[in-house]
């Protein structure tokens, strides 16, 4: 089902003033691309979107385009990219390499510093045949690093990215 491309009622826009006076982050990945240029433009604070992906890489209401990447970068926020097979890639059997595609488009995008992990285990029923829990991060962070990252930016995007997003709101 598409999700109905309306932006935050009134409602929405006072609750959003309200979480930036008590310093609580906005996870934007369940809003409609309208509602998250919404929040960009009202938010005084920067947004995240914990489980979303490239929407160049694949066409679901999840994945963000191109120009909501760049902007959630330029005002400071992550962006998680989500493990769930069917957000990935349109196969049946997906794999880390996927992941990997798609931390790269976000990084092409926004830069390093707005790409994190964003996995989503504890709601997904269809897993990657080589990535079934944080316990296999070692085997995606190898991939990433054959993909052309440095040891350093690996580091940012599978831990610092999403600890300095956070660290602003405790």
């Amino acid at each position: 089902m598409a999700r109905r491309q309306k932006g935050l009622t009134i409602l929405g826009r006072e609750m959003l003033r309200e979480m930036n006076d008590i310093g609580v982050a906005l996870d934007v990945s369940h809003l409609s691309d309208d509602g998250i240029r919404d929040a960009l433009e009202f938010s005084t604070r920067p947004i995240f979107a914990s489980h979303s992906n490239a929407r160049a890489l694949m066409n679901v209401p999840r994945a963000l385009p191109d120009d909501l990447i760049r902007e959630i970068a330029l005002q400071g926020g992550v962006i998680g990219v989500n493990f769930y097979g069917p957000h990935l890639a349109p196969k049946k059997q997906v794999a880390i390499e996927d992941i990997v595609a798609h931390i790269l488009h976000i990084v092409s995008i926004g830069g390093v510093d707005c790409c994190c992990f964003g996995s989503d285990f504890d709601g997904m029923s269809v897993y990657p045949r080589d990535l079934k829990n944080s316990s296999d991060y070692p085997a995606l962070c190898d991939a990433l690093l054959r993909a052309g990252f440095n040891e350093e930016q690996v580091s940012r995007i599978a831990y610092w990215n999403l600890h300095r997003y956070l660290s602003q709101f405790v």
